[in-house]
């Protein structure tokens, strides 16, 4: 209240009716009266301060009509030569002022309804962006759960990977280890049977020598056998998080070839050319899945195929690319990947199979070169 009718007051007219009016005061005193009068505009709210924004109007109005008057009245008498020139011109300089005056008021009161309208229209977007906000949140959170729960899925699938490829394992070891029992029982026999002979007193010639000596060479055959199924077993057995490491690609294949071959047909044209020639850094029990994975799809697809057995075949081969890389090539006789299918291929949980056949799941991701 003091900045809007105090101040003013104080500053022109007390000044003017204590007779403080220069030369300069016929021009500057009325413009100052209106350039002031936008203070009510900066500092009220017309919505809300209604009567005081009014008598304000009113109060600068009031000045800027009559500041010319009182300056003419209350002005020194060494000034009357310019009073009488003013005089004559007074009511034309009124009406710049005022036109001044109301131009500036309607000039300011259209800006601040437009900025108010389109403080409506912020205000309006802040809130739909708000509620956006809101809603991308609890999309977020949804996300977060589906991701938890896929991690959850993909978990399950990983160890059930696991599980179909221990059952294959088994099954492996289980077929490859029954030829070396088989050793071991028949020469554990032999070697019963010749000790029964020293037993009973029978005499000792070289016929029941080297049949002894025979069942000795089945049960070392079949301990040398049941050794060799252990050691490539080891190759690709471990514990806790994988490592990169120096190993001989070929041997991880013909470990992970053991405990697949009763499953290799007799009749297949099977094609083995391992020619690597050094070791390799790899996780070997990750290629070792992964060369079991893509030998029995092989396998299944070979099996499904309605092609003549003669032109079925099954071929792995090692080597050393142009670019001095380690590689791997597993083919087969069966169809050729759908174009469609092969964008598709390093997709997780992908899989053309049956659900019934299972899903060979591959996290290629973290093998090594």
């Amino acid at each position: 209240m003091s900045l809007l009718f105090v101040v003013p007051f104080l500053l022109i007219v007390f000044q003017t009716l204590t007779g403080f009016v220069e030369t300069e005061s016929y021009f500057y005193y009325p413009l100052i009266v209106v350039i002031y009068s936008s203070m009510s505009q900066l500092l009220l709210d017309r919505t809300k301060e209604r009567t005081v924004y009014v008598i304000s109007q009113i109060y600068f109005g009031a000045m800027t009509l009559f500041i010319d008057d009182l300056l003419v009245w209350f002005s020194p008498p060494e000034l009357n030569q310019i009073i009488y020139f003013y005089k004559k011109d007074i009511y034309i300089i009124k009406e710049v002022y005022i036109v001044e005056f109301f131009f500036l008021h309607f000039a300011i009161t259209y800006l601040k309804d437009l900025n108010r309208t389109y403080e409506h229209k912020l205000l309006k977007v802040n809130k739909r962006l708000k509620e956006k906000n809101n809603l991308l949140d609890m999309q977020n959170e949804e996300l977060i759960t589906i991701n938890n729960d896929l991690k959850k899925t993909q978990q399950q699938l990983v160890h059930s990977e696991k599980m179909a490829s221990l059952g294959v394992l088994t099954a492996g070891i289980a077929h490859e280890i029954n030829n070396p029992l088989n050793f071991i029982s028949g020469g554990s026999f032999i070697i019963s049977d010749f000790l029964n002979e020293i037993k009973n007193g029978q005499d000792l010639n070289e016929e029941s020598l080297g049949y002894a000596e025979k069942g000795s060479e089945m049960i070392a055959k079949g301990i040398d056998q049941a050794a060799s199924v252990v050691s490539s077993l080891m190759t690709f057995s471990y514990s806790g998080k994988p490592k990169k490491k120096s190993e001989d690609l070929n041997k991880i294949i013909e470990s992970t070839l053991l405990f697949l071959k009763q499953r290799i047909p007799n009749n297949l044209r099977f094609e083995k050319q391992l020619l690597l020639d050094r070791s390799v850094n790899l996780y070997s029990e990750k290629v070792h899945q992964i060369v079991l994975n893509l030998v029995e799809n092989a396998l299944f697809e070979i099996k499904n195929n309605d092609m003549p057995e003669e032109e079925k075949f099954l071929s792995i081969e090692t080597g050393i690319n142009v670019e001095g890389q380690a590689i791997v090539k597993i083919a087969n006789s069966g169809r050729k990947i759908d174009p469609d299918i092969a964008t598709k291929l390093f997709d997780p949980f992908f899989t053309t199979k049956e659900p019934e056949t299972g899903n060979k799941y591959v996290d290629r991701g973290k093998c090594g070169p």
